[in-house]
């Protein structure tokens, strides 16, 4: 079955999901951009993000073994899709890759606007600020000393979203209705969510086999795992 999500992402808090490099931002964590300088939200980011959701769905619908993901000595190691746990047929293992493809969702301005590209949009939105952090230990429950860094946010705006897709094929109705529960779960992406950042809405929108489907019609599909 061919699948095609189309994935909007509005935010309700700041976000941070790091580079891991320094670039030319002057935040000690500075956001990860694409070429044209814009931060976004990286697939991988995302599909890490949404396994964990729907190993959380499986282990409360009771409905079958979920692996360990992602400690080597737990997780799905067979080749055949009929060996795996309903979550790896989805996103795959080390030895079975996944049959789905998660696009970096980049930010687009919301529908009805002007597009991105006609607008010279850094002149118009204040969309990256700095926030400072200090190191805590765990271990002493206080602050430690010499350590105090600069985060780089992006700060929401009603006028962008995040825009991105999935791609793929799926062996049935009941898995894209299990994808599609996990992405409307996500409630929180990227890091510092315990300070408030990440607050988000994933708003999927589904098409199998080139035709639209109700989401929630189609996620009636996995009252038939309980059954």
């Amino acid at each position: 079955m061919k699948v095609d999500i189309a994935l909007d992402i509005r935010l309700a808090s700041p976000l941070h999901i790091g580079s891991g490099a320094l670039a030319d931002s002057l935040a000690d964590k500075p956001l990860v951009k694409d070429a044209r300088g814009l931060p976004i939200i990286p697939g991988s980011s995302l599909r890490g993000k949404t396994r964990h959701a729907c190993e959380q769905i499986v282990r409360s619908l009771n409905v079958g073994r979920v692996c360990g993901a992602p400690y080597p000595d737990d997780i799905c190691w067979s080749e055949s899709p009929d060996a795996l746990c309903p979550v790896c047929r989805i996103f795959g293992s080390p030895w079975y890759p996944s049959p789905l493809r998660f696009g970096n969702l980049t930010l687009q301005l919301a529908s009805g606007l002007p597009n991105l590209k006609d607008h010279r949009w850094e002149q118009h939105l204040e969309w990256s600020e700095l926030r400072a952090g200090v190191g805590l230990s765990r271990a002493q429950r206080t602050a430690q000393e010499d350590i105090l860094y600069t985060v780089e946010t992006y700060r929401q705006t009603p006028a962008l979203t995040y825009h991105g897709t999935i791609d793929g094929r799926l062996e049935s109705r009941e898995q894209v209705a299990l994808l599609v529960a996990g992405l409307r779960s996500i409630q929180t992406l990227g890091g510092n969510r315990s300070r408030g950042l990440g607050w988000c809405r994933v708003e999927p929108t589904v098409q199998l086999d080139d035709k639209a489907h109700d989401l929630e019609e189609l996620l009636k599909e996995l009252e038939t795992w309980t059954n």
